[in-house]
C-alpha cells in the first residue's frame, strides 16, 4: 500500500492524495490521486457524520472474479483478521448516524472495472467529469434521488454474454431518479444474449430519469429527452441480417437528433413518444423528420399517428410489424391516410425481396392510402387508393398474393377504377426477363380506363372488366390520341399476362366498340379499317393462334355492314406475317344482300 499524503484540516475536512492499493498479484486494485471529503460540524454534536462535499479525481479501481476467488478477498481476510472479539455484536443500536441527503458529488477521470470471468459479466465505467447533488439516499433500501447532473467525456459498458442462471432469489431492488440531467460526448453500451444497445451521445438533455428494479425485472422511465447530432445502435441477436432493409431488430442510427417528451422500457416493452426525430439507418434510410408515439415489443412494432419524412416518401398513418417464427417482421396491419413517395424507398421500407426485379422500379413514384392486413404473401387491402407512375390509378378493395414476385402476383380484387397508359404499362413488363426492344414492338394502348373483377394470379387471371383503351400503339414514341376510345364489356381468362410471347386467353365479349383511329399503327395501303367496328362473341388462344367465334357491325362513311366471323386467326401481333382460316356470313348491309357465305384462308 502506497500513501502520498493525507490531510485533515479538522473539523470538517479530509483529503488523501496518491493513494495506491496493489492486488496480491502486484497488480493494482485501486488508486486514488486526490479524494476529498467535507462534513458538517454542527452535525458531530449530535453524533451524526454529514457528508457535504465528495470530489474524487484521477482514481480506478479494478475487481476480477475468476472460479469465485475475487482479488479482493485477501482485504476482505484481513479486516476480518483484525477483530480478536469471536463475539458477534450488535451494532445496530449505535448512536452514530450517516447522513447523505444534499451531498455535492464531483467525479474526474475516475475509471472502475469489474470482471466476472464466472458469470462472463463486464462491467465498466470511466467517468471524465461528473457532477451532482444527492438530494436523498437510503442505503437499506439503495433508493437515490440525483439533482442537476452533469456528464461528460465518459463512456460506461454493462456486457453480459452469458445467460443468467436463476438462483431462484431475487436480486436487491434498487432504485433512481435523476433530475435535471445534462450528458455530453458520452458513449453507453448495453449488451446481453437478448439484446445490445450503444449509444454515442454527443448532447443530451433530460428532465428526469427514473430507474427501478425489483424481483430481477428493470423499468427505466424518463421524460422531456432532448438528443442532438447522436448515434445510437440497437440489436435483437434473434434478427436476421437484412442489408438495404430496415429492420427494427437490427437499427444504426447516426446524426440522431430527437425531442422525446416520454420514453419508457419495462418487461421487454419498449415506449418512444417521439415530437420530433430525425437520424440516418444504416439501411439507407434518411429519416428527415418523425412524429409518432412507438411501441416495440418482443414480437411486434407498433407506430401510431405516424407524420414522417425519409428519403423521397412522406407518411401520415398508423403502422403494426409482427415477428414470425424466423424472427423477421413480415406481417403488418398499416392505415394509411396518405403515403407519396418513390417505390425504392419502398422496398428499403418493406421487408427483403426476394425478387430483384422490383429494383428496376426504385425511381418510379407512387402514392396510396387505404387500409393493408397480411403479410406480402398473402396481403388484406381495403379502400386502398393507388397512384403510380406517370398516370396510373387504382381503387380497389380485396386480397394481393406474391407481393414481391412479379410473375407469380396473385388477387383477387374489386375495382372502382384501374387507369393506366402505355409509358406505365412498358416500366410494369419491364420488370421481367423480356428485353425493352421485344416490350416496345408489343401494340400497347395509350391508355387504359377499367372496372370490375380480377381474380386468381399472372399464369391465370379471371377477369370481368368495363372501361375503354386509347389507340394501340408501338415503338420508342408515346404520340398523342387524336380520335375516341375502343370501349369494352368482357369476361373470362388470361394466361402467361407477364409474358406476350405466349399470352393467352379465353374471353367472352359483351361490347367492342373500336374506332379506326384504334388501329392506326396498322395502317397501310393494304389495309382499310372501318370507321367504326364493334364486335361481340369469344376468343380462345394466343396471338400466334387465336381462334374466333364474332359477330361485327362495321361503319364507313355512313354505310352500315354486319356479319359473323369464326376461325383461325394467326400471328396477330405481327401484321406482315398476319394469316386466318375463317368462315364468315354477311348478315345484312347497305345493299340489302343477307346470306352471303365464304371462306377465307391465307398462310
Amino acid at each position: 500500500m502506497e500513501i502520498g499524503a493525507v490531510r485533515i484540516q479538522f473539523p470538517t475536512t479530509v483529503s488523501l492524495e496518491r493513494f495506491v492499493l496493489p492486488d496480491q498479484q502486484g497488480d493494482t486494485l485501486a488508486r486514488i490521486g486526490k479524494l476529498e471529503v467535507s462534513i458538517g460540524m454542527w452535525k458531530l454534536l449530535n453524533q451524526t457524520i454529514e457528508l457535504q462535499n465528495i470530489s474524487l479525481e484521477d482514481a480506478g479501481v479494478y475487481l476480477h472474479t475468476k472460479d469465485t476467488i475475487s482479488n479482493m478477498d485477501f482485504v476482505l481476510r484481513a479486516f476480518a483478521a483484525d477483530s480478536s472479539d469471536t463475539v458477534t455484536k450488535d451494532t445496530s443500536a449505535s448512536p452514530w448516524k450517516l447522513q447523505l441527503d444534499l451531498v455535492e458529488l464531483q467525479l474526474k477521470r475516475v475509471n472502475f472495472l469489474l470482471q466476472d470471468d464466472d458469470a462472463e459479466s463486464t462491467t465498466q465505467a470511466y467517468i471524465g467529469t461528473a457532477e451532482t447533488t444527492l438530494s436523498k439516499v437510503d442505503l437499506k433500501k439503495l433508493y437515490f434521488e440525483l439533482d442537476g447532473f452533469t456528464l461528460s467525456d465518459s463512456k460506461i459498458k454493462l456486457i453480459q454474454k452469458k445467460k443468467s442462471v436463476d438462483s431462484g432469489k431475487p436480486d436487491p431492488a434498487f432504485g433512481l431518479l435523476l433530475k435535471n440531467a445534462d450528458i455530453t460526448c458520452t458513449q453507453l453500451i448495453f449488451s446481453t444474449p437478448e439484446l445490445a444497445l450503444d449509444a454515442n451521445l454527443v448532447k443530451t438533455k433530460l428532465n428526469q430519469l427514473q430507474l427501478s428494479s425489483a424481483n430481477d425485472l428493470l423499468a427505466i422511465q424518463a421524460q422531456g429527452i432532448q438528443i442532438e447530432k447522436s448515434d445510437v445502435a440497437y440489436r435483437d441477436p434473434e434478427a436476421v441480417s437484412t442489408p438495404g432493409h430496415l429492420n427494427a431488430g437490427d437499427l444504426d442510427l447516426s446524426d440522431l437528433n430527437a425531442n422525446l417528451p416520454d420514453f419508457s422500457f419495462q418487461k421487454d416493452t419498449l415506449f418512444v413518444s417521439a415530437d420530433a426525430l430525425s437520424g440516418n439507418d444504416k439501411s439507407g434510410l434518411n429519416l428527415h423528420s418523425l412524429q409518432a408515439t412507438i411501441r416495440v415489443t418482443p414480437g411486434s412494432i407498433e407506430i401510431k399517428n405516424a407524420l414522417a419524412n425519409m428519403n423521397q416518401t412522406s407518411l401520415d398513418g398508423d403502422v403494426l410489424l409482427l415477428k414470425n417464427r424466423a424472427a423477421t417482421f413480415d406481417r403488418m396491419q398499416v392505415q394509411l391516410r396518405r403515403v407519396k413517395g418513390v417505390v425504392g424507398d419502398l422496398i428499403i421500407l418493406l421487408p427483403p425481396q426476394e425478387n430483384p426485379a422490383l429494383s428496376r422500379l426504385s425511381d418510379m413514384p407512387y402514392e396510396v392510402s387505404g387500409n393493408l392486413s397480411g403479410w406480402l404473401e398473402n396481403l388484406q387491402t381495403n379502400n386502398i387508393r393507388f397512384k403510380a407512375g406517370s398516370g396510373t390509378v387504382a381503387n380497389f378493395s380485396g386480397a394481393v398474393q406474391q407481393l414481391t414476385e412479379p410473375t407469380k402476383l396473385g388477387m383477387n380484387l374489386n375495382i372502382s377504377q384501374l387507369k393506366t397508359n402505355r409509358a406505365d404499362l412498358v416500366r410494369f413488363m419491364s420488370v421481367g426477363d423480356t428485353p425493352m426492344d421485344s416490350i416496345l414492338l408489343q401494340p400497347l394502348p395509350a391508355y387504359l380506363n377499367a372496372s370490375g373483377t380480377l381474380k386468381d394470379n399472372m399464369s391465370s387471371l379471371q377477369m370481368a372488366l368495363q372501361g375503354d383503351i386509347g389507340d394501340l400503339q408501338t415503338g420508342p414514341t408515346f404520340p398523342d390520341v387524336v380520335g375516341p376510345p375502343l370501349l369494352f364489356d368482357l369476361s373470362g381468362t388470361l394466361t402467361d399476362v407477364t409474358d406476350p410471347d405466349h399470352l393467352g386467353m379465353d374471353l367472352q365479349i359483351r361490347q367492342l366498340d373500336a374506332p379506326h383511329n384504334f388501329f392506326a399503327f396498322l395502317a397501310s395501303k393494304d389495309l382499310r379499317f372501318p370507321d367504326m367496328l364493334k364486335a361481340s362473341g369469344t376468343m380462345r388462344g394466343t396471338l400466334a393462334a387465336l381462334n374466333t367465334d364474332l359477330k361485327f357491325r362495321l361503319e364507313r362513311g355512313g354505310v352500315n355492314s354486319q356479319f359473323a366471323f369464326k376461325g383461325l386467326l394467326k400471328n396477330v401481333r405481327t401484321p406482315e406475317q398476319l394469316g386466318f382460316d375463317v368462315n364468315f356470313q354477311r348478315v345484312a348491309g347497305s345493299a340489302g344482300n343477307t346470306g352471303l357465305f365464304a371462306r377465307f384462308r391465307c398462310q
